[in-house]
């Protein structure tokens, strides 16, 4: 019998859909269509408006315009607040899940986005459907209690700092949490030459020899790049700085205007790309807005990194991750970064123990674990 999975996101930046697609292509590595077919849905329909604007265009706006407005929703919401929303927006969300999955008709349902917990679960009910349900937890080392807001669910955790904080905060059954690898794009995991890094400066006009700085905030763009960008130049610095300004078109164009009239800084500038690993293996050093994938992402490449904010409580542990493991910097104040950034890269005793400590550490990308995981699981009631 076939196995279909159905894998739902909701569009918050590119954190939730990321992990769906590389555990879509494990799956196409190890089973055939028969054996196994992985649809990847939005969990909300095209035309639901009123939810997509609260979990998702609020999202972005609050990150462009007010970062501490989306961080203060976020450390005051919890699994209470979030079934309040799941209730309100019923009405529109439910109604459309019950039709995606009577059309589907899916064995396994795996959910990377914590707001579709509960409409996942009452239209089930609805349809009197009984496949398997699992929850991709998302925030590696401080999850948000709204990821568990179903304990009799399987739950799939990166570490067993979130597996102790689910258990013994949030009441979760330990028997429901499993401690899996990190769910990252395979193309930060292949090792590059040398030479093929010489190909990469030269296909991007790098000067060899030349240090590389990597401005970039996930899908939204960092909202401090103008700054940074602004001290480098008064700085006069003298490596090349890119900055991935991600769908941020305004972001972007002020980086634009600064890079045609600013000749003194070696300015490339990004939109949204599909070229990440390549620009996190050319650069010397990461200034990331510090998500989950960012981190990982330099962390597989054994990229220092420097952050100068974060999301209290969502990436709080990510922050801690970094700093406590010697591989990267907190800074608060972004006009601080290039003086941290610019030593750093004239430090070379600094840069050999930061490499050094990458070696002390573990993560695991065995991606493949969670296949067998989603693979083994048995029939299960609602």
């Amino acid at each position: 019998m076939q196995r279909r999975f159905l894998c739902l996101y909701l569009d918050t930046g590119g954190g939730h859909r990321a992990p769906a697609k590389v555990l879509e292509s494990l799956f196409k590595e190890r089973y055939t269509e028969d054996e196994v077919s992985v649809k990847i849905m939005h969990g909300f329909a095209r035309n639901n408006y009123l939810a997509r604007f609260c979990f998702e265009t609020f999202y972005h706006l609050s990150l462009n315009i007010y970062p501490a407005m989306y961080s203060f929703v976020y450390r005051s919401s919890g699994a209470r607040t979030q079934h309040i929303m799941s209730r309100t927006l019923d009405f529109t969300t439910r109604r459309d899940l019950r039709r995606m999955l009577e059309e589907e008709q899916p064995t396994d349902i795996v959910i990377f986005h914590f707001a579709l917990i509960k409409v996942v679960k009452w239209a089930l009910q609805d349809l009197k459907m009984t496949p398997n349900v699992s929850v991709m937890v998302l925030d590696p080392f401080t999850p948000h209690s709204s990821w568990f807001m179903d304990p009799s669910r399987q739950h799939l955790i990166y570490s067993q700092r979130a597996k102790d904080i689910a258990v013994k905060e949030y009441g979760v059954a330990s028997e429901n949490i499993h401690v899996m690898p990190f769910l990252l794009n395979r193309k930060f995991l292949v090792d590059y030459s040398e030479q093929r890094i010489e190909e990469l400066r030269e296909k991007y006009g790098i000067p060899q020899g030349k240090k590389v700085v990597l401005i970039s905030g996930g899908g939204e763009g960092l909202s401090d790049s103008l700054p940074i960008v602004l001290d480098f130049i008064r700085r006069k610095v003298d490596f090349t700085v890119i900055v991935v300004c991600g769908r941020s078109v305004t972001l972007k164009k002020s980086l634009d205007l600064i890079a045609a009239k600013e000749t003194s800084l070696d300015l490339r500038v990004f939109g949204f790309v599909d070229n990440m690993p390549e620009l996190v293996r050319v650069c010397d050093c990461g200034i990331i807005k510090p998500g989950a994938s960012s981190v990982m992402e330099f962390y597989a490449c054994r990229k220092p990194v420097v952050m100068s904010s974060f999301i209290y409580g969502q990436e709080l542990g990510n922050v801690q991750f970094v700093v406590d493991n010697g591989i990267g910097f907190f800074v608060q104040k972004s006009k601080k970064i290039g003086q941290v950034v610019s030593d750093l890269l004239k430090d070379e005793k600094r840069l050999s123990l930061i490499q050094k400590n990458f070696d002390c550490l573990d993560v695991s990308f065995d991606g493949q674990r969670i296949v067998d995981c989603l693979m083994n699981r048995g029939e299960r009631t609602i």
